[in-house]
């Protein structure tokens, strides 16, 4: 679907088509974001609303607890294009800390605030495939209590494996009292050789009953997880297929980037529970339009 908007300029939905249009823009990006591989800005489209207008730079609009907002992934567009904008949103999201002084928002004097809810965690992946010191004491007793059920191997996610990632997925669907991310977490499975995602199944014996799905992040050592799922009902599943995604990405991946918190505590608690090294940090700037 194609609509008019913002004099006459085209904004269209996210598809594949455009998918595959914005990518190498995408990948030209230096700032580590997650949130802009091109996979997941495809994989939330729904969730968002997602529409983009094709300009330079690249504007993505969307809509959050009803609140209309941008995204400017390659840089803020001129002051005169921002006010032209502005009206027509509530606030910027996902601002990299190298434009929060940009000149166009000091012309409309808009003030970056840290967005610690989607802040991105950054793990070293040495970390979380020894899981070496007391600080990992607790993983590594999870890990012991799985093994000790007997013995578990780890595939890929490829043609032969793909439905049973579905099965472990569409099994936590129905125990998850939160679908939230069910219809982008299918997709990803679905379109993984369009979207070039990689990821690796646990098995116990021949019951798959853990998964992770992501890509590296273009221009950097870091590997992005997009999606762990386990079920609960296979205590230390959790902790094994994270130790064993880190031991199969390869030696030229330094860093593992698990993606935001939402500001969710049970999910930020276990988030923390790896000890991240750093983050990739976001900022907002709210819009005072009068209504």
């Amino acid at each position: 679907m194609i609509k008019y908007k913002y004099k006459m300029e085209l904004q269209s939905t996210v598809d594949c088509e455009m998918t595959h249009a914005i990518e190498h823009r995408l990948n030209a990006l230096s700032d580590g974001f997650a949130e802009f591989c091109t996979s997941n800005i495809f994989l939330v489209r729904h969730t968002y609303n997602f529409s983009i207008v094709w300009n330079r730079p690249l504007e993505i609009y969307g809509v959050t607890n009803n609140k209309r907002f941008v995204t400017f992934p390659e840089d803020i567009p001129t002051a005169k294009r921002l006010k032209e904008i502005l009206p027509h949103i509530d606030f910027i999201r996902a601002i990299p800390e190298r434009l929060i002084e940009h000149p166009s928002l000091k012309e409309h004097a808009l003030d970056c605030e840290e967005d610690i809810d989607n802040h991105e965690y950054i793990y070293r992946r040495e970390d979380l495939a020894e899981l070496s010191g007391r600080k990992y004491h607790k993983k590594r007793n999870l890990i012991a209590q799985f093994k000790d059920r007997r013995e578990y191997i780890v595939k890929p996610i490829n043609e032969d494996t793909r439905t049973d990632a579905l099965d472990i997925l569409n099994t936590w669907h129905k125990l998850s009292d939160n679908d939230a991310d069910y219809i982008p977490a299918k997709e990803a499975i679905l379109y993984q050789h369009m979207l070039k995602l990689e990821g690796w199944i646990l098995y116990l014996k021949t019951t798959p009953v853990a998964y992770t799905l992501g890509e590296t992040i273009p221009n950097t050592n870091t590997w992005a997880m997009h999606y762990e799922k386990a079920l609960i009902s296979y205590k230390g599943a959790f902790q094994v297929i994270d130790m064993e995604t880190a031991k199969h990405l390869p030696a030229t991946i330094e860093y593992i980037n698990k993606e935001q918190d939402l500001g969710k505590p049970g999910l930020r608690q276990a988030k923390e529970s790896y000890r991240p090294v750093s983050f990739v940090k976001k900022f907002t700037c709210a819009i005072k339009n009068e209504k």
